[in-house]
């Protein structure tokens, strides 16, 4: 389903997990469903832009997909493909059988591990694959910006309920490869623009 982030400066920056509340889950089910990435994962992740993005592919697909299908769903080599999923494979994060492969974490919130400051250039790296998708891609939906001016405490605040809402994009999620259907990234923002 994606990813619960818990970067700093958006939730506890010892590492702690956000409370994702999604509509008719106040039992906490989403929260049985969070699987917390290793930092060898997660090193694997940064370090492979290849890999990293069949991660993503797959994680959001229900069941299986064949590495052609991969390929060219993922808009990659079917040679960079073949390698990128012996990696995954060998750090636990796709099975393979067949010429097909799958995520054992599909249907799952993938968790990075606590925030340490070892881990600054693993995050670096990974924000730059964020860059990459987002660079590729296409604006599915605008949102038109608003100003505000607002404390730093307030900015903290909104943070939260900007998480919160960019993580529930996951309650509309189809994992079954449709006609229709196609991975999305959603994110949030805030920038300061004029600091006084």
């Amino acid at each position: 389903l994606g990813i619960v982030d818990t970067a700093p400066g958006i939730g506890d920056m010892q590492g702690g997990s956000p409370r994702v509340l999604m509509p008719g889950d106040e039992n906490g089910n989403v929260r049985r469903r969070t699987v917390q990435l290793s930092v060898e994962q997660w090193k694997l992740l940064a370090r492979d832009f290849e890999a990293n993005t069949c991660h993503i592919v797959l994680g959001n697909t229900a069941g299986w997909l064949s590495s052609g299908e991969l390929a060219k769903t993922a808009g990659l080599s079917p040679g960079s493909v073949r390698r990128a999923l012996k990696a995954l494979d060998a750090a636990g994060l796709a099975e393979l059988s067949g010429g097909r492969a799958r995520s054992p974490l599909a249907h799952q919130y993938w968790e990075a591990p606590p925030f340490l400051p070892r881990l600054v250039g693993i995050n670096a790296s990974l924000r730059r694959h964020v860059e990459r998708w987002i660079e590729a891609g296409k604006p599915a939906v605008v949102i038109p910006p608003v100003t505000a001016r607002l404390t730093q405490t307030n900015v903290e605040g909104y943070a939260r309920h900007l998480s919160e809402a960019v993580n529930l994009a996951a309650v509309y999620g189809d994992e079954e490869p449709t006609g229709d259907s196609a991975v999305y990234l959603v994110r949030g923002q805030v920038f300061k623009i004029f600091p006084r």
